[in-house]
């Protein structure tokens, strides 16, 4: 990770891999004090955490400089609502948004063609529906 930005009271730092992947997240009261001798431009190791809607860092250090056990290379977040934590990148999960949305927007679109709708011919136009919809997200 990078620091791109640092706010002007120093307890918010804009990181990430490069670019187009940076995200803004807030510091953890027990990291503020140590991130102070962090600049833009540095390279760091991060884990974050996800707190009511923003991200949280809760560990800061220089690269390669986690405790044994974690793995340096991903960024570990934590969903509040179940408990369950996740790799930020997993592809599982953008999977299941994915088809998520894709059943939903089928879903609206079948509700949208009820009064056409038959018997005979909803599964056959909920599938080609579902279908389209999965060639347009990808």
């Amino acid at each position: 990770m990078r620091i791109f930005a640092i706010s002007a009271n120093g307890e918010m730092y804009n990181i990430g891999e490069n670019e187009n992947e940076k995200k803004w997240h807030s510091l953890d009261s027990k990291v503020i004090e140590h991130a102070k001798a962090f600049t833009v431009g540095d390279e760091i190791d991060v884990n974050v955490e996800r707190r009511g809607g923003t991200w949280c860092i809760i560990y800061m250090g220089k690269p390669g400089s986690k405790p044994k056990g974690e793995d340096i290379n991903t960024t570990v977040t934590k969903d509040n609502s179940s408990g369950q934590r996740f790799n930020e990148k997993s592809s599982d999960i953008s999977e299941s948004i994915k088809r998520q949305a894709i059943g939903h927007a089928t879903s609206r679109v079948i509700a949208g063609l009820s009064a056409s709708l038959t018997p005979d011919n909803v599964i056959d136009l909920m599938n080609k529906v579902y279908k389209k919809f999965q060639e347009l997200v990808g």
